[in-house]
């Protein structure tokens, strides 16, 4: 079902992009929070100015690119949707939406992402040396590829649960009970999108 409602996202944040132009300014705090959480491509997710929303790739862009550059995936039609998937810094590659201070505190973000990266070119190197199929070698990169994804989305799960990382709300300056709820509300809409982005379709990078 998650992986269902994801698809029919992707349809949904690019309404949103569209009603907003790329220009749009979100009127207040709790109709700019409802944005976040939000999942789809990283092509189609909304990217309003005067915000601090960003969309964040998960799995990381660069590991999806990385793979694509290998020689099992670089040519042919077998390597096809891992390409399409890499394209143009991942477009076609699946996001959600964040506040940036909860963005920055993920696993990717910045020079972690570099850091992510080549622990996962380390662990292709490891898991692919000794296979001679190339088909194995493929399966073996997107199995990599799933287990990133999974550790991108436990983090930020994990990210959302500290009140330390919800200080973008107190600019508001709205009531503790107003804060909490939008908080809470806020968590949950995050929550339910890391299930979809988790419930994302790898395996058909395998070719």
């Amino acid at each position: 079902m998650n992986k269902q409602i994801l698809q029919k996202e992707v349809v949904l944040s690019g309404k949103v992009k569209s009603i907003l132009g790329g220009t749009g300014k979100l009127k207040d705090a709790v109709e700019k929070y409802k944005l976040e959480g939000l999942t789809g491509t990283y092509a189609s997710m909304p990217k309003p100015r005067y915000d601090d929303l960003t969309a964040d790739h998960q799995p990381q862009a660069a590991i999806l690119q990385a793979a694509a550059k290998l020689p099992y995936f670089k040519t042919g039609t077998k390597g096809q949707n891992m390409r399409d998937r890499a394209a143009s810094r991942a477009n076609a590659g699946f996001a959600i939406n964040l506040q940036s201070k909860r963005h920055m505190e993920g696993r990717t973000y910045g020079g972690k992402g570099t850091a992510t990266k080549n622990n996962f070119l380390n662990k292709v190197e490891s898991e692919t040396s000794s296979l001679s199929k190339v088909q194995d070698k493929r399966n073996a990169v997107v199995n990599l590829i799933k287990n990133d994804l999974s550790a991108d989305v436990t983090a930020m799960r994990n990210v959302v649960t500290k009140k330390e990382n919800w200080k973008d709300l107190a600019r508001f300056g709205l009531k503790k009970k107003e804060e909490d709820k939008l908080r809470n509300d806020t968590k949950a809409q995050i929550l339910s999108g890391e299930n979809r982005v988790a419930s994302q379709d790898l395996d058909s990078l395998k070719g």
